[in-house]
């Protein structure tokens, strides 16, 4: 069971990759701008919730910066996708068909 979680968590492609956190950048920022843009993640935080409309909202800005910290990590994450291990070069080194370097350990000997 842990394997399969484990193999879950991990890029399959960097086609995989890219799509996935291209539709979590995209979704974020849709729906932050269903809340009227980023001035709503940048608006003051309040300090004293006394009435109903300072609770709703600290609770807005609270989720419109949730939705820019997710498009800022997935932004970032995309930067990232060239670094990252992938399940074939996984796969392969599991099978000692390639060592830590990627360089082919099968050598054919005719």
């Amino acid at each position: 069971r842990n394997e399969v979680w484990g193999f879950g968590q991990s890029p399959l492609s960097v086609d995989n990759e890219q799509e996935a956190c291209q539709q979590m950048v995209d979704y974020a920022n849709a729906a932050l701008a269903a809340m009227g843009g980023s001035d709503v993640a940048n608006a003051p935080r309040y300090t004293r919730l006394a009435s109903r409309e300072a609770v709703g909202a600290y609770a807005r800005t609270s989720e419109a910066r949730v939705l820019a910290s997710t498009v800022e990590y997935f932004e970032g994450r995309i930067q990232q996708l060239r670094g990252l291990e992938y399940y074939q070069e996984r796969r392969l080194k599991e099978l000692n068909l390639i060592d830590e370097d990627g360089e082919s350990t099968y050598w054919d000997e005719e």
